[in-house]
């Protein structure tokens, strides 16, 4: 809070679109992954 008051706080831009982790390709899962789990079990 004071950080902002004072002016050192980082905010984002309002021209910067907000991050969507379903864009992401940290979100999608490895082909193989899924069955070599349930083979394991």
């Amino acid at each position: 809070m004071n950080d902002a008051l004072l002016g050192h706080a980082n905010y984002r831009p309002h021209d910067k679109p907000v991050y969507d982790h379903r864009k992401s390709k940290l979100s999608v899962t490895p082909e193989g992954f899924k069955e070599s789990k349930l083979d394991e079990e």
